[in-house]
């Protein structure tokens, strides 16, 4: 009993200290609402054969429209891997880019306290701002990753098309390497919001008109 305490405790300290967003450190498979079941098996799949793929160091590329459940996805594998003690770091790449903006420190040191992790998800790849400074840490942080030999995750509304053809060398340089080392996922183009609230008013079309 005591062992298994010790391992409970164990399990919650990686979540808290692995999925910076509390929102989805409770994500689960069994929670998932089913409106994108080929993306969300390929992902259990990929847990359930994780240390083949940690050894290959083969990541995913979640992508597609925006509420398409992507970062859900994500997490429930952060989540699903944390549960068998696998170390795991999920952050929004923003939050990221924020942390290295005002970091006092030496900012690879942090770049590579990320790097520890057997498997790091990067959240709302692309969604930061594009600035020079933000495009040479995004590389950095995707090259160390790349280098390091570990698995990444990424989930991003930029379209594969736009990924395989960058519309500049500098951004070449970082798409290039993702879908090196990252098999892409197309969770589709169709919000779980758009489509809830589409069923919503189909249903109350239906009650007025009879």
């Amino acid at each position: 009993a005591r062992r298994q305490r010790e391992e409970t405790d164990r399990i919650m300290r990686l979540r808290r200290s692995g999925i910076s967003s509390q929102e989805f450190r409770t994500a689960a498979f069994s929670l998932d609402d089913g409106q994108a079941p080929g993306p969300m098996g390929i992902l259990q799949r990929y847990v359930e054969n994780w240390e083949q793929f940690y050894r290959d160091n083969v990541g995913l590329l979640l992508w597609g429209g925006v509420g398409t459940g992507k970062s859900f996805g994500a997490a429930c594998v952060a989540n699903a891997l944390i549960d068998k003690s696998v170390p795991t770091c999920m952050v929004n790449l923003s939050a990221v880019l924020n942390t290295l903006t005002g970091y006092q420190g030496d900012r690879n040191e942090y770049i590579q306290d990320l790097m520890k992790y057997p498997l790091l998800i990067l959240d709302d790849f692309g969604m930061e701002r594009r600035t020079e400074f933000a495009v040479e840490q995004v590389f950095n942080l995707i090259d160390e990753r790349y280098r390091s030999g570990k698995p990444l995750i990424v989930t991003t509304n930029i379209p594969l098309s736009m990924l395989k053809n960058p519309p500049s060398l500098e951004l070449k340089r970082i798409y290039d390497r993702l879908i090196e080392v990252c098999v892409p996922v197309n969770f589709g183009d169709k919000g779980r919001r758009q489509a809830k609230a589409e069923a919503k008013m189909q249903r109350a079309k239906e009650f007025l008109l009879g």
